[in-house]
């Protein structure tokens, strides 16, 4: 079957990617409103705390392997490790490792994870040309910007109503956060850059054409090369700015047309620009405080029971999880890798109900040791997943505030114990105020950082917009002491 696009979808696609590129290169840091910059601000803070976290992970140390493999240029900083490489591989290791911490943020409109591809990218880059913070500021705006509108039109079935989205490329098998990531990050670099409005649409084209293909079944499955796609798309980004500042054409606006119905069908080309400089999707974000992928209301609702209710866990018979349809996709009941732990909502309300605590749910309940137990399998084998077309339909509206779940216990004897809860801490309908995000990123630098290291990273990451070269901040992030093993550390609650 060939898949094109109609003449009218053309026309509308092209233009929409033309006055994206526009916007974001007709942005000025003094028009950004106040609330929009200090968002910024606190995912700069976010994703370097997650950076840090995922320096520690030993399965993806093979990545330090890519500063030989593509150049070992002294540019940038690999964050908690202090290396230095090229911007594109420091760029693709930090993304690489803040993907698999899956703690960073999401967006559930467009199923992607923005900073984890756009903040690696704009600090790489930023470092490697001494951008001002106004400028890095500006350009993670930019870059959440184009990242979630893409997104969301490719989640969007047009045929259905304006306030609700399907998550359409999740469904047919892709891990958007990867295949679509470059367009956030070449559209902040190329901010960092001063592209013209033609140049950042052929970075547009250039990303269009050297996307990276992964799969929602590398995440489900908990495959190492996952968190490598975001790794890609964000020295993709790197890359298509610079080519397209240096004359390289991509083919046009006219990729959106060509590439994204191959991914998903039908496409709303109208999120693309809809309310556009009225409407600020960096205001959008989950925010995470437990290390999970689209199962956070499982293992909340599991944590709120495990806390208000006094049984034996030997008692429980079986557990019903109500949920809706994103979740469902994460039902493997006996994960092997941190990465597939963290995508299977039986995992995660198995480690709730055995009383992991909040601080073992950002880290410990994840680590390769804990997994390969067997205390949990009992549990996590009789979780039963089923679709509540409530809690749907809830998740599925735009803009997504809430995510309701319901877990049932039935205990031995026969009788029930049921919670719900309508979401988790972070969402939009639940904001994190500052104190939360910098109370997320002192557990996480705390691990390798002294606390008057991490108290001068705070500030300097939330004034950030104040300072004149970011590499100055960028280079704080290398650890002074050597980082205690996981088996004697515990972590701060968050």
């Amino acid at each position: 079957m060939v898949v094109t696009a109609t003449d009218e979808d053309r026309r509308v696609a092209v233009e929409g990617l033309d006055r994206l590129a526009g916007f974001a290169t007709g942005i000025e840091f003094a028009t950004l409103p106040e609330d929009v910059t200090r968002r910024a601000r606190h995912v700069l803070l976010n994703n370097a705390g997650c950076a840090l976290l995922g320096s520690e992970n030993v399965r993806l140390e093979r990545l330090d392997t890519l500063t030989a493999f593509f150049g070992d240029a002294d540019e940038a900083t690999v964050i908690g490790t202090g290396r230095r490489t090229s911007a594109p591989v420091a760029a693709m290791i930090n993304a690489a490792r803040i993907n698999a911490t899956e703690l960073s943020e999401g967006v559930s409109k467009g199923s992607v994870h923005p900073g984890t591809v756009i903040v690696p990218a704009v600090l790489a880059e930023g470092e490697r040309i001494g951008a001002a913070g106004r400028d890095l500021v500006r350009a993670v705006v930019v870059g959440y910007e184009v990242l979630i509108r893409v997104a969301w039109a490719l989640s969007h079935d047009p045929d259905q109503p304006a306030d609700t989205i399907q998550a359409q490329s999740l469904h047919q098998g892709w891990y958007p956060p990867a295949v679509l990531g470059g367009f956030g990050a070449a559209a902040a670099v190329g901010v960092l850059h001063g592209l013209s409005r033609q140049e950042m649409v052929e970075a547009f084209g250039i990303v269009g054409n050297l996307a990276p293909t992964t799969t929602f079944a590398s995440f489900r499955g908990g495959a190492d090369v996952k968190p490598l796609g975001s790794g890609w798309s964000s020295a993709l980004g790197i890359l298509a700015a610079r080519l397209a500042k240096e004359g390289l054409t991509g083919g046009g606006p006219e990729i959106a047309a060509d590439l994204f119905p191959l991914l998903v069908t039908p496409i709303d080309y109208g999120c693309l620009t809809a309310g556009l400089g009225e409407t600020w999707e960096i205001m959008s974000l989950d925010i995470k405080f437990i290390a999970a992928g689209p199962v956070q209301s499982e293992i909340e609702c599991a944590l709120q029971l495990r806390a208000a209710e006094e049984f034996d866990v030997a008692d429980i018979e079986r557990i019903e999880v109500d949920t809706n349809a994103r979740t469902m996709l994460c039902n493997r009941r006996r994960p092997t890798t941190p990465s597939g732990a963290k995508s299977s909502a039986a995992y995660g309300v198995a480690q709730a109900l055995l009383g992991r605590s909040r601080a073992d749910l950002v880290t410990r309940a994840f680590e390769p040791d804990v997994i390969t137990r067997d205390d949990w399998h009992r549990l996590a084998d009789k979780v039963e997943m089923r679709l509540d077309a409530e809690f749907d339909r809830t998740f599925e509206t735009n803009p997504p505030r809430f995510r309701p779940s319901r877990l049932t216990l039935t205990m031995r004897d026969g009788h029930r114990i049921v919670h719900r809860v309508e979401g988790f801490h972070g969402l939009p309908g639940f904001p994190p105020s500052e104190a939360d995000f910098v109370a997320k990123y002192r557990s996480l630098a705390g691990r390798s950082f002294t606390e008057p290291a991490v108290d001068e990273q705070v500030d300097r990451l939330l004034a950030i917009d104040t300072v004149d070269d970011v590499g100055s901040v960028v280079r704080l992030l290398t650890p002074e002491k050597p980082r205690p093993g996981s088996e004697d550390h515990e972590t701060t609650a968050v």
